[in-house]
């Protein structure tokens, strides 16, 4: 149903996950995980670029995930909390890495669809 990639600051991406830890939901991340998570993410953006583009945009972000877009794909709309129903949130596959997914507030998820029109 979904198919399209959305692009999503770091830093924007990091207070998102802030936000889902305080609304409770599945997938989310404390601050050392996701930042772990992020910065593998970052580092595969770069497999199989060449290293011109590389030091281009590594130069641009100041080699720092948070000053990157981060692609994100969006999976479904969750409608539980550990098995319980509750508000509608959009889960999001981070990176395209089927491995990290995270449950956005859905006024966030809007909020990146609006910023990618």
């Amino acid at each position: 149903m979904f198919t399209n990639v959305l692009s999503v600051p770091g830093d924007a991406l990091e207070i998102m996950n802030r936000g889902s830890n305080i609304a409770g939901y599945n997938r989310c991340y404390d601050e050392q995980q996701f930042s772990k998570i992020m910065s593998e993410i970052y580092e595969d953006m770069f497999v199989g670029a060449d290293k011109a583009t590389e030091k281009r945009v590594r130069k641009n972000t100041k080699n720092s995930w948070r000053l990157a877009f981060i692609p994100i794909v969006p999976i479904l709309v969750h409608k539980h909390k550990f098995g319980k129903p509750c508000e509608e949130h959009m889960r999001v596959m981070l990176g395209g890495n089927p491995r990290y997914c995270l449950d956005l507030i859905m006024d966030h998820y809007d909020l990146i669809v609006e910023k990618n029109s």
